[in-house]
This record gives C-alpha cells, structure tokens and sequence, in this order.
C-alpha cells in the first residue's frame, strides 16, 4: 500500500502518515515493512525545506503534524544527514533568535468531556516527547537546546494534568501518550 500512495496525510489526527509511519517503527516491525516506511519517509519528505509552522495547530489535532515529520525522519536517517535536513526543514529552531512559534505556550483544553477537545491533552503530550527528542539530539553547548527542553518541560506539565480529568473522553486513551513521554523518545529501539 505505501508503495502505492502518491502523497502522505498531513494532519495532526488520526489519519497522518508520518505520525502512523513513526509508530510502526517505534512497535518494531519486521525488516522488509520497515525498508518499506524507511522508502516512503525518505519519498514524502525528504525533500520537505521550511515547513510552515504557522498552520498548526488545528482545532482538535492530538499531535503536531511538523514534529511527526521530524521524528519520523530521525528514525529513518543517519544523525549527519538528518541534522542537515532538519536545519533546511526548521530554520527557524537553529537561527540565533530561536522561532519556537506555535509552540511557546501549552494549549488549553476548555473542556475534557468533549471528546474532540480532549485532543488537545494529546496534542501538549505529543509536543513534549517530540521537543524533548529534538533537544536530546541538539549540541550539548547549544543555548536552543535549554530553551527547547524548557518548552517540552512545559508542555508535558499541561499534558500530564489533563491525563486525569476525571473524564472518559480523555483518560481513556492519554495514558498511552503520557507513557511514550515518560518512557522517552527511544524507549522501544
């Protein structure tokens, strides 16, 4: 099927390859699918230069389609030509004002009942194990680098609040998100 997709889906829902790819990879899946998501990352994205941060985040996205994309990529690089192609996919995080933009605030859920605005638990939890990977690969002298495990801090604070709302709509599925946080980036490789 991958071999036969044109172009991947780029949203911060359920239906977003780069985030789907990257959990297929984390679950460890056999050789040859892996070659085959390593081919389709590599086809979708590989050429993606200044991604246009400014369209996140949608009203009910659960994670960030741009930070799927890099954590799928960093999965299914090298380090040297991944730090190349990150520079050239997020200018912004490695010039000297750092753009952290939309990432600098937590969002707020306005009400954990509703099951589509539970979202945005999952959408702090995501950003946070995302940010917290991107910081991990950074030089360990960079200045971003504590700015950007800051922010993940943050987000994983706003996250883990919502995980025990005390309503289905949420608990019911952000424990999972919480777990891949607190295990790490690379808890299954």
């Amino acid at each position: 099927m991958l071999e036969r997709m044109r172009a991947p889906q780029r949203t911060g829902q359920h239906g977003d390859t780069a985030f789907a790819l990257q959990l297929m990879l984390e679950a460890g899946v056999g050789h040859g699918l892996g070659d085959t998501i390593r081919s389709a990352a590599l086809r979708w994205y590989g050429d993606d230069v200044d991604y246009p941060w400014r369209y996140e985040e949608g009203p009910y996205d659960f994670h960030s389609p741009g930070l799927s994309v890099i954590g799928l990529i960093q999965r299914v690089m090298e380090a040297e030509p991944f730090d190349e192609w990150h520079r050239t996919f997020w200018p912004g995080l490695f010039e000297a004002d750092i753009n952290l933009v939309p990432f600098i605030e937590p969002v707020t859920c306005i009400d954990d009942s509703d099951g589509k605005l539970a979202h945005l638990h999952g959408l702090n939890l995501e950003r946070a194990r995302s940010l917290s990977a991107i910081a991990a690969s950074m030089p360990v002298d960079s200045e971003s680098r504590g700015i950007v495990w800051g922010i993940a801090s943050q987000h994983a604070s706003a996250g883990l609040a919502g995980v025990h709302s005390g309503d289905y709509a949420g608990e019911h599925w952000l424990a999972t998100f919480a777990t891949r946080l607190l295990l790490g980036a690379d808890a299954a490789d």
